[in-house]
Formats: C-alpha cells, structure tokens, sequence
C-alpha cells in the first residue's frame, strides 16, 4: 500500500530543494539579477527510474602519473569568450571524485584547496550543491566509497571497473552493481550520447528548463573521446556581462572536439580548473579575506576570486 506519509515527506523535500538549490550557488551570487528560472531542476520527480547508461572502456598505459594534455582554447573572439581543453590520454587509475570532508558532504571549501589535500595534478570542481549548508546533490561514489545516492534522473558520470559510465543511474544501480562504482558524480544535462548531440532528449529526461539552457554562462563537461581518453572542456565567463557559453554550445563544440558521450557539470560562478596548483579560469566572485585565493584577471580587469564548492575531479 501507498505510504502517503512516506511520499508526501519525499514530495516536500524536492520541492523545498528546487527553491533553496541553485546553479552551483546563484543564490548566494553576488549578481543578484540572475533569473531563478535559470535554476536546473534538480531531481524534480519523486519517483524511482529505471537506469539509462552508456558505458566505454578507458585507456591505460604503463606510466604512473597521468598524461595531461592541454589545449587553451579561443571559443568567440568577438565576445572575448575562451576556456580550456583538457585531454587525459591514460585515464585508468588517475581519475577520482572528492566531496569536500572526508568521505562525506556538509561543507564548502575551494576547489584549489580541495586538489592540495590530494594531491591533484589537474582538478576542477564537479556536482551540483546545496548552497545553504553544504550538501551534496545527485548520486556521489569517492574511491569506491558510496557517499550517498539519489533519486534523481540527471546525468552522471562514473567509472565502474575499467569503463566509464555516463548517463542516468538509478540508486539500485549505485548500490548494487557487478563490478561496483568506484567514482561517480551528477550533473545536469547530458550533453553528447555515442557521438550525436543528446541535449534535446536530455531537456526532457531531465526536466532542464529553457532558461537554464539558454543562459550565456561558465561552463564545465566531463566526458570521454573513442580512444577512451578522459576529456574535460571548460568554458570562461562572466555573468554580469552575459559571458560564456549555452547548453547547445557547449554540446556543439563536446561533439566537434570528438567527444563519444559527455555531460554537463556545475557551472556558473563555481567553475574552478586547477593545473599544478594554478587557477586557469576567470572567476566572478569577490574576494573575502577569509578565502582570498585570486583568480586570474577576467572581463572586467577586477580582482575576483574562487568560489567555495563540494565535490571535485581530481586526476593524480
């Protein structure tokens, strides 16, 4: 029978998160004019679903530190809009996901100081979060660990034995899977599924609004190429002045960089990526003294800084 008590207790919970979440943390922004019909909806459906994944094996090699390749890349010129391209060449055994405590949710800390407690190479910030206290959101595997999952249809990335996973992964899927988890993050909209653009059928899957695909802001995908090389694309913004990329721009260009199956990934003004301990984006946050950890110089010639998120990727 129908636990209404059950359902309901559910139902009030994911509606209070579609008001109090927001993309990575608009809500704090200090750009208060950003639409809050922008904001994902973020695991809106209170009901199970049946998993809906692809999976492709990784490359590997012989060396013992990770091969990173990067490529600075100039996406506009006339918008002075550019990012970073990365390519991970032997991704199997360099890649990992870090929530901010210690296998657990609950705090905010910068990404940059995130990747120095592990000793990242290359690092960027990851899942979407609870700006309010901390809290992770979707389904979230650190090292094997199960940090939580969620009921949630919203793209996921992962590695599951020497393959990765992409796409819509249920919490039965976490839980019981042969072989089991080992990294997992979600994001929010699947961007490029076995080589064509998914973005039309993810807006349906995921209930994304057009808003939230339409908004010119910074970016950030995780996903993999045809030779099972890891490849992260990170598009540099700036929201005041309606900088940076859309959903279906950020999936053209997934796609014409040779992209098998990628998702999109926290953006806005939580985009960090983190190279030998350097920041390589521009931020959009001020600085405090508490966390001032600069940015390079972005749009506006002005000193901004990091923005305190969760979980990471971290290849070491």
């Amino acid at each position: 029978p129908l636990n209404v008590s059950s359902f309901m207790n559910r139902y009030l919970v994911i509606f209070t998160t579609i008001l109090a979440f927001t993309w990575g943390s608009l809500a704090q922004s200090v750009f208060p004019f950003v639409d809050t019909k922008s904001i994902p909806r973020f695991g809106s459906e209170p009901h199970f679903f049946a998993s809906d994944f692809e999976t492709f094996l990784m490359a590997s090699s012989n060396k013992t530190a990770p091969s990173i390749h990067w490529k600075p890349l100039v996406l506009d010129s006339a918008r002075n809009v550019t990012g970073n391209f990365f390519r991970i060449s032997n991704p199997k055994g360099h890649i990992s996901i870090y929530p901010p405590l210690e296998n657990k949710c609950g705090k905010r800390v910068t990404t940059s100081s995130n990747a120095q407690r592990h000793g990242c190479r290359l690092a960027t910030n990851a899942g979407f979060f609870n700006v309010k206290n901390g809290d992770c959101l979707g389904n979230l595997v650190s090292d094997g660990h199960i940090i939580q999952t969620a009921d949630a249809r919203v793209a996921n990335f992962g590695i599951r034995g020497n393959k990765f996973v992409v796409g819509y992964v249920d919490p039965a899927s976490v839980n019981s899977s042969s072989p089991a988890f080992s990294q997992l993050v979600a994001g929010v909209g699947w961007l490029v599924r076995k080589g064509e653009i998914y973005l039309e059928e993810a807006m349906k899957q995921e209930h994304i609004s057009d808003a939230f695909r339409t908004l010119l802001a910074p970016r950030i995908a995780i996903g993999h190429d045809a030779k099972g090389h890891l490849m992260i694309l990170e598009v540099n913004g700036y929201e005041p002045a309606h900088l940076g990329f859309t959903l279906d721009q950020m999936a053209h260009t997934a796609k014409t960089m040779g992209a098998i199956n990628m998702i999109n990934l926290d953006g806005g003004g939580s985009v960090t990526t983190i190279l030998n301990g350097q920041i390589m984006n521009y931020c959009s946050d001020g600085c405090s003294e508490s966390e001032n950890v600069q940015c390079p110089a972005g749009f506006d010639g002005s000193v901004h800084c990091e923005r305190t998120v969760t979980s990471i990727v971290c290849i070491a």
